[in-house]
């Protein structure tokens, strides 16, 4: 997927994964899924939201100390963000592939 200006939307690349352990059926939700899984409870949505988290935050750990990481992927939006002096990006600041 390609954003209006030509660029690769970080999240094309960036597939949902549910690491809560809460069954998401095609199509769902993601957040209906977890909130019907916890009966509503903000106690057990903070509890299985936290374990994604972590699983995800270790998993990306492990991806971005691989030695086989040849780019990142770096959002177009929120380069923007934090240098709107960049518009249109350059392959200073994105990969091209």
């Amino acid at each position: 997927m390609a954003a209006a200006s030509g660029l690769r939307l970080a999240d094309a690349e960036n597939k949902f994964e549910d690491l809560s352990g809460v069954e998401i059926k095609p199509g769902d939700n993601p957040y209906d899924a977890l909130i019907n899984a916890c009966e509503g409870s903000t106690a057990k949505i903070q509890a299985l939201y936290a374990t994604h988290r972590k699983t995800r935050n270790s998993q990306q750990r492990e991806k971005f100390l691989s030695s086989e990481i040849k780019a990142l992927n770096i959002d177009p939006v929120l380069l923007r963000l934090e240098k709107p002096e960049v518009d249109p990006p350059t392959s200073q600041y994105l990969d091209q592939n």
